[in-house]
Protein backbone atom coordinates (compact mmCIF):
# COMPACT_ATOMS: atom_id res chain seq x y z
CA UNK A 1 0.00 0.00 0.00
CA UNK A 2 1.41 3.52 -1.09
CA UNK A 3 0.60 6.31 1.14
CA UNK A 4 1.75 9.86 0.70
CA UNK A 5 2.05 12.47 3.25
CA UNK A 6 2.27 15.24 1.30
CA UNK A 7 3.68 18.71 3.26
CA UNK A 8 5.17 16.27 6.24
CA UNK A 9 7.77 18.64 6.79
CA UNK A 10 9.75 16.78 9.52
CA UNK A 11 6.70 15.08 11.23
CA UNK A 12 5.94 12.41 8.59
CA UNK A 13 3.52 9.65 9.67
CA UNK A 14 5.03 6.24 10.12
CA UNK A 15 4.88 4.16 7.16
CA UNK A 16 4.23 6.55 4.42
CA UNK A 17 6.60 8.35 1.60
CA UNK A 18 7.15 11.72 3.11
CA UNK A 19 6.67 14.22 0.49
CA UNK A 20 7.23 18.03 0.49
CA UNK A 21 9.01 20.92 -1.21
CA UNK A 22 11.84 21.77 1.32
CA UNK A 23 14.30 18.69 2.00
CA UNK A 24 13.67 18.07 5.46
CA UNK A 25 14.22 15.23 7.94
CA UNK A 26 11.25 12.63 7.42
CA UNK A 27 10.80 13.83 3.57
CA UNK A 28 11.60 10.92 1.35
CA UNK A 29 10.51 12.90 -2.04
CA UNK A 30 11.00 16.73 -3.00
CA UNK A 31 7.78 17.58 -4.68
CA UNK A 32 5.65 20.11 -4.97
CA UNK A 33 1.77 19.51 -4.56
CA UNK A 34 0.96 21.05 -7.80
CA UNK A 35 2.85 18.94 -10.13
CA UNK A 36 3.63 15.78 -7.86
CA UNK A 37 6.28 13.32 -9.09
CA UNK A 38 3.78 10.12 -9.01
CA UNK A 39 2.70 7.97 -11.96
CA UNK A 40 -1.05 8.54 -12.82
CA UNK A 41 -3.42 5.83 -10.49
CA UNK A 42 -0.38 4.64 -8.46
CA UNK A 43 -1.48 5.73 -4.84
CA UNK A 44 -3.47 4.06 -2.38
CA UNK A 45 -4.21 6.97 0.05
CA UNK A 46 -3.11 10.89 0.66
CA UNK A 47 -2.22 12.52 3.86
CA UNK A 48 -2.77 16.18 3.52
CA UNK A 49 -2.56 18.10 6.59
CA UNK A 50 -2.58 21.53 7.37
CA UNK A 51 -1.49 22.46 3.55
CA UNK A 52 -4.38 23.09 1.63
CA UNK A 53 -4.94 26.55 2.74
CA UNK A 54 -1.61 27.59 2.36
CA UNK A 55 -1.02 26.59 -1.88
CA UNK A 56 -0.71 28.65 -4.36
CA UNK A 57 -3.59 26.80 -6.20
CA UNK A 58 -5.90 25.12 -4.76
CA UNK A 59 -7.79 23.69 -7.12
CA UNK A 60 -4.73 22.64 -9.09
CA UNK A 61 -3.29 20.85 -5.78
CA UNK A 62 -6.69 18.83 -5.82
CA UNK A 63 -6.30 17.94 -9.31
CA UNK A 64 -2.84 16.84 -9.29
CA UNK A 65 -3.98 14.52 -5.85
CA UNK A 66 -6.85 13.22 -7.80
CA UNK A 67 -4.46 11.86 -10.41
CA UNK A 68 -2.01 10.04 -8.28
CA UNK A 69 -4.87 8.62 -6.26
CA UNK A 70 -5.76 5.11 -7.81
CA UNK A 71 -9.76 5.28 -8.93
CA UNK A 72 -12.47 4.07 -7.12
CA UNK A 73 -10.54 2.77 -4.15
CA UNK A 74 -8.15 5.93 -3.31
CA UNK A 75 -8.51 7.80 -0.35
CA UNK A 76 -7.71 11.52 0.27
CA UNK A 77 -7.48 12.56 4.59
CA UNK A 78 -7.32 16.85 4.50
CA UNK A 79 -7.04 18.62 7.47
CA UNK A 80 -7.21 22.38 7.82
CA UNK A 81 -8.39 25.28 9.92
CA UNK A 82 -11.89 25.65 9.99
CA UNK A 83 -12.59 29.68 8.82
CA UNK A 84 -14.33 30.66 11.72
CA UNK A 85 -11.38 30.01 14.23
CA UNK A 86 -8.51 31.72 14.85
CA UNK A 87 -5.93 28.96 13.04
CA UNK A 88 -7.48 30.04 9.49
CA UNK A 89 -6.17 33.60 9.96
CA UNK A 90 -3.37 33.79 12.39
CA UNK A 91 -0.94 32.01 9.33
CA UNK A 92 0.42 34.61 7.10
CA UNK A 93 1.23 32.42 4.39
CA UNK A 94 -3.31 31.45 4.82
CA UNK A 95 -4.16 31.82 1.21
CA UNK A 96 -7.64 29.66 0.91
CA UNK A 97 -10.66 29.66 3.69
CA UNK A 98 -12.67 26.42 4.14
CA UNK A 99 -16.41 25.35 5.41
CA UNK A 100 -17.50 21.92 5.82
CA UNK A 101 -19.00 22.36 2.39
CA UNK A 102 -15.62 23.49 0.68
CA UNK A 103 -15.15 19.69 -0.93
CA UNK A 104 -19.10 19.72 -1.92
CA UNK A 105 -17.49 21.32 -4.86
CA UNK A 106 -15.65 17.91 -5.69
CA UNK A 107 -18.23 15.86 -5.87
CA UNK A 108 -20.13 13.58 -8.59
CA UNK A 109 -23.68 15.77 -7.88
CA UNK A 110 -21.80 19.38 -7.51
CA UNK A 111 -23.77 21.80 -9.27
CA UNK A 112 -20.08 23.02 -10.12
CA UNK A 113 -18.77 20.82 -12.55
CA UNK A 114 -17.01 23.28 -14.87
CA UNK A 115 -14.59 24.42 -11.31
CA UNK A 116 -12.48 20.95 -11.41
CA UNK A 117 -12.64 17.37 -13.24
CA UNK A 118 -11.27 16.18 -10.14
CA UNK A 119 -14.09 13.76 -8.25
CA UNK A 120 -14.06 12.74 -5.07
CA UNK A 121 -17.10 10.74 -2.51
CA UNK A 122 -17.02 12.04 0.90
CA UNK A 123 -16.80 9.39 2.86
CA UNK A 124 -16.71 11.58 5.75
CA UNK A 125 -16.48 15.20 7.25
CA UNK A 126 -16.68 16.31 10.82
CA UNK A 127 -15.58 19.67 13.02
CA UNK A 128 -12.67 18.78 15.22
CA UNK A 129 -11.20 20.91 18.09
CA UNK A 130 -7.49 20.97 18.53
CA UNK A 131 -7.99 21.61 22.43
CA UNK A 132 -8.11 18.60 24.03
CA UNK A 133 -11.10 19.52 26.56
CA UNK A 134 -13.07 19.65 23.61
CA UNK A 135 -13.71 16.40 22.96
CA UNK A 136 -17.21 16.34 24.08
CA UNK A 137 -18.20 19.43 22.19
CA UNK A 138 -17.00 18.12 18.92
CA UNK A 139 -19.39 15.15 19.09
CA UNK A 140 -22.50 17.31 19.42
CA UNK A 141 -21.31 19.75 16.81
CA UNK A 142 -21.12 16.58 14.59
CA UNK A 143 -24.62 15.90 14.85
CA UNK A 144 -25.51 19.15 12.86
CA UNK A 145 -22.07 20.51 11.58
CA UNK A 146 -23.67 22.66 8.77
CA UNK A 147 -25.25 24.39 11.99
CA UNK A 148 -22.69 24.34 14.58
CA UNK A 149 -20.49 26.10 12.41
CA UNK A 150 -22.07 29.16 12.45
CA UNK A 151 -21.51 29.75 15.89
CA UNK A 152 -17.70 28.32 16.67
CA UNK A 153 -15.48 30.55 18.47
CA UNK A 154 -12.19 31.36 17.68
CA UNK A 155 -10.64 30.06 20.86
CA UNK A 156 -11.63 26.05 20.42
CA UNK A 157 -9.47 26.21 17.35
CA UNK A 158 -11.89 24.12 14.94
CA UNK A 159 -10.55 22.58 11.74
CA UNK A 160 -12.27 20.55 9.02
CA UNK A 161 -11.63 16.71 8.53
CA UNK A 162 -12.25 15.00 5.63
CA UNK A 163 -11.71 11.44 4.31
CA UNK A 164 -12.80 11.41 0.49
CA UNK A 165 -12.70 8.55 -2.22
CA UNK A 166 -11.43 8.65 -5.57
CA UNK A 167 -14.75 8.30 -7.85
Amino acid sequence: MITLDIGCGQGKTPNSIGVDITKLKGVDVIGDIHNLPFKDCSVDKILCYQLIHLVDNFMRAMEEMHRVLKKGEGKLLIEVPHIKGLDAFRDPLTKHFFTVATMNYFTVNSGFRYYSKARFKIISRRIIFKNRWCGWLEKMVNLRSEFAEHFLAGNLKPHIHWELEKE
